[in-house]
């Protein structure tokens, strides 16, 4: 079952997006986050990118639990880290915690932890919201939000302008608002997110791909935002989960 919401939106009062830094931008962590989680079953591993090479751990409700680093390598002035989940951890949703030297950047909702095989899951499909556009209101946004989660989806994909012009404080209200959703959130951001060049400072780097059930989603820069470096990316990424059930 797929079902859809639109809505157009403002909000008026800038808010601090859980964890990050101050202003709401990837610090240490820059994936999994809460635009681009890490869905996985206890025990599986999963690939962080973080600016440097440090412990990581997850917390929720239910507990805190160090993740074992199965392998780490330098790329690009970055860290890919290979790490696996407990095989006790309880199924939720869990805040990726990386050690950095004097401080913790802590990332909520970007990590999931399932005990379903998936092979058949709900969408939640919300497009175009538009944060900063005066012609709408933060509390029809947060009855969006209410409704998504009333319906209980498996996995929410945001879609199209997430932002009206791409500025930093439009990002920094958007992340607030994906945080209040239970699902798991993946964001394919739209051509006004691009114009002031923040998309990878809040959301994190494209193309990438988000596996999930059976399959995987797969996220390209908007349009615009290509490089030659998208596109074998783009490549890599496509191979590594075979053919398309379906595109937009």
């Amino acid at each position: 079952m797929r079902w859809g919401c639109v809505a157009a939106l403002c909000l008026l009062a800038a808010a601090h997006a859980a964890a990050r830094d101050d202003a709401g931008r990837l610090t240490t962590i820059i994936a999994p986050n809460n635009t681009q989680p890490a869905v996985r079953h206890p025990g599986e591993t999963f690939t962080a990118v973080l600016r440097a090479n440090v412990p990581l751990r997850i917390e929720s409700a239910s507990g805190a639990y160090d993740l074992e680093t199965i392998s780490a390598q330098s790329w690009r002035g970055q860290w890919q880290v290979e790490a696996k989940l407990p095989d006790g951890a309880p199924p939720g949703a869990y805040t990726l915690i990386a050690a950095a030297p004097g401080a913790e950047d802590r990332i909520h909702r970007a990590v999931y932890v399932t005990d379903g095989n998936l092979e058949t899951y709900t969408i939640a499909h919300v497009a175009n919201l538009r944060v900063g556009d005066l012609r709408g209101s933060d509390a029809a946004l947060f009855r969006v939000t209410a409704s998504i989660n009333a319906r209980r989806p498996d996995l929410v994909i945001v879609n199209g302008d997430l932002t009206a012009t791409g500025a930093a404080d439009q990002f920094r209200i958007a992340l607030d608002v994906l945080n209040d959703l239970a699902a798991p959130t993946f964001v394919a951001p739209g051509a006004p997110d691009g114009r002031d060049g923040f998309i990878e400072t809040y959301l994190g780097l494209v193309p990438v791909s988000l596996p999930f059930g059976p399959g995987a989603y797969l996220l390209c820069p908007p349009p615009g935002a290509f490089t030659p470096a998208n596109q074998i990316k783009l490549h890599i990424e496509r191979r590594a989960h075979g053919g398309a059930r379906w595109s937009a």
